[in-house]
């Protein structure tokens, strides 16, 4: 498509100095497009469409969104992209802190120097209440009890002998309680018990999907509850791996589809057929995991 060398008047030289939605807008109405035409051939959302237009950045998610939406929508038109990502970054750049007045110099001494005043007065204090606490403890402190002597005392199990040190009172019950306890299971017994409750996988409560997310390559994703709440909004790596569990129904947005590899309940899912042209992912996860 032949590219425009103006825009609404404004050269490319000149381009950086206007916002970035005008520069869009212009372009379009230059190929006497409407909005809902070049949304039908972007194929994105009227109002997505809009809100690059009006840069209203903030509905359009991520950075990295808003950068691959004026990428798309800067070649349908033909026009150079840089001016376009320039002036989106011109207009997304942090803004400056306002000024915090500060009391001046004096007022500051004056109440540095009241403070070392009143120091050693609250030191002095601390102290003294320490002391009367201390010494309220060393009244109260009860005294140690005797300890009686302990008495060996051999206990017979049946295939073992052990000596048992305790009080002679106490001889008979443990002699008793010992002679009276169960065998003891079979060693081989336990290993296969824990080997069971190893492999064993926790159920999940009521109602409730697992999602698992695998990055190949760098991309956005957002998960939204059925409050609408995110639980997921993040930019992840190549290699990350993101695991949830939460009740259905869940609104999933992926930015790369093709680098994300997402299962269900353990189940892969093909994303082929609900990836758009501009390769981002929109589907909802109902109950048991059914997608639409």
């Amino acid at each position: 498509m032949e590219r425009d060398p103006a825009i609404d008047g404004v050269r490319d030289g000149d381009a950086t100095s206007v916002r970035a939605g005008e520069q869009l807008r212009a372009a379009r109405e230059r190929r006497k497009l409407t909005q809902a035409q070049a949304a039908s051939e972007m194929r994105i959302d009227l109002t997505t469409l809009r809100a690059l237009e009006a840069d209203d950045f903030s509905r359009l998610g991520a950075p990295i969104f808003v950068k691959g939406h004026l990428r798309n929508y800067a070649k349908q038109l033909g026009i150079a992209v840089e001016p376009l990502l320039e002036a989106y970054e011109r207009a997304a750049a942090p803004k400056p802190p306002p000024l915090v007045g500060y009391r001046n110099e004096g007022e500051q001494m004056e109440g540095r120097v009241e403070f070392k005043r009143m120091l050693p007065t609250v030191a002095a204090g601390v102290a003294s209440v320490l002391l009367v606490l201390f010494a309220i403890w060393l009244y109260h402190r009860p005294e140690p009890l005797p300890t009686p002597a302990a008495t060996q005392v051999t206990a017979a199990v049946p295939g073992s002998v052990a000596a048992v040190p305790t009080t002679a009172p106490a001889a008979a019950t443990i002699t008793a309680a010992l002679a009276s306890a169960p065998a003891a299971a079979p060693a081989s017994s336990a290993p296969r018990a824990e080997a069971a409750a190893t492999d064993a996988k926790p159920a999940l409560p009521g109602g409730q999907v697992r999602v698992a997310l695998r990055f190949t390559a760098e991309s956005w994703v957002e998960v939204h509850d059925s409050a609408n709440q995110p639980l997921v909004y993040q930019l992840f790596d190549a290699g990350q791996v993101r695991e949830l569990t939460a009740m259905p129904p869940l609104r999933v947005f992926i930015g790369q589809a093709a680098s994300v590899a997402v299962s269900i309940d353990g189940r892969k899912v093909d994303l082929t057929a609900l990836t758009k042209r501009d390769a981002t992912a929109r589907f909802t996860i109902g109950a048991g995991g059914a997608l639409r």
